[in-house]
This record gives structure tokens, C-alpha cells and sequence, in this order.
């Protein structure tokens, strides 16, 4: 904790492989909707603007957050799709107090789906020339 702020420490090796389980897991029995709403609940609130420190001390930036979770998806014994990658990291980033956006996308022909995290409009696993080319169903806002 610094004087006046937060400190966003990052991620370990573990602590990925673990939510990227839980992830895949509550995917697999409950759903997407369960599995977004418990990682919700399990993450810290959102912070108003009011509520929120004067200064945050970075240790590592969102996009090494993304480079953490792409990594620990090596050790699942199968491939890691962008949906699991993508609700391990909207949770990693929920967990150190920021606002991330989870997007849904949709090719209608041939058809194709992806899903990314935005933080501020901006997508941080995903190079953005990709994600326009999506149309978007869900934000995390519901």
C-alpha cells in the first residue's frame, strides 16, 4: 500500500493456473453466466471515481497481466480457448481495483466468435485491428 494509494502487485504463475481452472471448470458445469457472476462476486468491488485512491504505484501493467495468464495456459493440458483467457484476465485486473470490459464478438459469415478484455476502450489481449473486425454482443456491463 503506498501513502495515498494502491499497489497492483502482479499475478503469480500459480494464481493463473488456478483461476484458468476454475474458470474452464465453472464453464463446463454451470455456464457462462454463472461462471461470470461468480468471478464477480469473488473479485474486488469496482471502485467509484470517488472511492478510488489519488495514485495507484503499477507494478505491472495490465498487458504483462494478459502475457501472465497467455503463459499459465501452457500448463492446462489442453489449449486455453479466449473466452477462459479472457474471463481469468477481466478477473485478475477486477482483483486490483480496475474497470476492465469483457467483449463478445461475433463474425456472422463464416461465422467465427471471440472474446477480449478492454480497459478504458482499449483492448489489451488482443490486437485491436483484430477486435474491429468483430461485432460486438456483450459488454461486461449487463
Amino acid at each position: 500500500m503506498t501513502d495515498n494509494g494502491i499497489r497492483l502487485a502482479p499475478p503469480s504463475t500459480l494464481s493463473c493456473v488456478l483461476t484458468l481452472i476454475f474458470v474452464r471448470l465453472g464453464l463446463a458445469i454451470r455456464g457462462y453466466v454463472p461462471t461470470r457472476r461468480a468471478l464477480e462476486r469473488l473479485s474486488n468491488p469496482i471502485r467509484t471515481a470517488a472511492q478510488r485512491p489519488v495514485s495507484v504505484s503499477l507494478t505491472i501493467t495490465p498487458a504483462q497481466i494478459s502475457a501472465r495468464v497467455n503463459a499459465a495456459a501452457i500448463f492446462l493440458p489442453t489449449r486455453a480457448v479466449c473466452l477462459e483467457q479472457s474471463l481469468t484476465l477481466y478477473f485478475l485486473l477486477r482483483r486490483r481495483g480496475l474497470d476492465p470490459q469483457l467483449q463478445i464478438g461475433v463474425h456472422p459469415f463464416p461465422f467465427a466468435a471471440h472474446a477480449w478484455v478492454e480497459l478504458e476502450a482499449s483492448p489489451i489481449n488482443e490486437d485491436p485491428a483484430i477486435t474491429r473486425t468483430f461485432r460486438v454482443l456483450s459488454a461486461s456491463r449487463e
